[in-house]
């Protein structure tokens, strides 16, 4: 097998752990639906965005590992990506304004890119669907930084908090149930800070995830 062809079947190989990844999702989520006992018109248009959502987010990894000479990519800049993407898909639903990070020399493969992506969409959605009930405008930022032996992607919301009496860590729906998955699976840790000003969900990951190229 040539150094190519090589390549080529990792990439493939990497292709097809990603979809798998996101075909369990779309099931649990199908199991969530189901048990629900009414569902409207925008229950199931919210489902199907966020499906979009997923799937757009394995679509724009690759699209960057194929431009990669080093198989990783920018954490800062595959988030920017996603975040295009969450944005658009979910512009029916309000006057939240979502705020990427950009460009941070924090470079990682596919297999740490992925799960890190899909969290950060799922906080973002969860951020435009339910941080502003009343509708009226709000904003969003997603910051990514390095302090000493940690790698800190924080999710940032101005709206009304979590619901009182919920234990983010234990509980929650389809949502935050994925988000403290994804965290375990890149061993990363979670720490939720609501209030009446809005809430703040911190990712510390392990700078054992960097890959050749990162800034220091």
């Amino acid at each position: 097998m040539t150094p190519q062809s090589h390549r080529r079947a990792d990439h493939n190989h990497q292709l097809a752990n990603h979809l798998a990844l996101i075909s369990g999702l779309v099931r649990l989520q199908a199991l969530d639906l189901g048990e629900k006992d009414v569902m409207t018109g925008s229950d199931i248009r919210l489902a199907l965005e966020e499906t979009i959502a997923r799937i757009d987010a394995v679509t724009r990894l690759h699209r960057l590992l194929a431009t990669s000479d080093d198989k990783t990519v920018d954490l800062g800049v595959y988030l920017q990506a996603i975040l295009e993407g969450v944005a658009f898909s979910f512009r029916f639903i309000g006057k939240m304004a979502v705020r990427p990070p950009s460009a941070v020399g924090y470079h990682v493969g596919g297999d740490q890119a992925l799960p890190v992506g899909l969290l950060v969409a799922e906080l973002v959605t969860n951020g435009i669907k339910y941080a502003h009930p009343s509708g009226i405008a709000g904003v969003l930022s997603v910051t990514c930084s390095k302090r000493d032996d940690a790698i800190f992607v924080e999710t940032i919301d101005d709206g009304v908090g979590l619901p009182e009496g919920l234990d983010p860590m234990t509980g929650g729906g389809l949502g935050l149930r994925l988000v403290r998955s994804l965290a375990q699976q890149i061993r990363g840790a979670l720490v939720f800070d609501s209030g009446p000003l809005g809430l703040r969900v911190q990712l510390k990951l392990p700078t054992a995830i960097l890959r050749i190229g990162e800034g220091v």
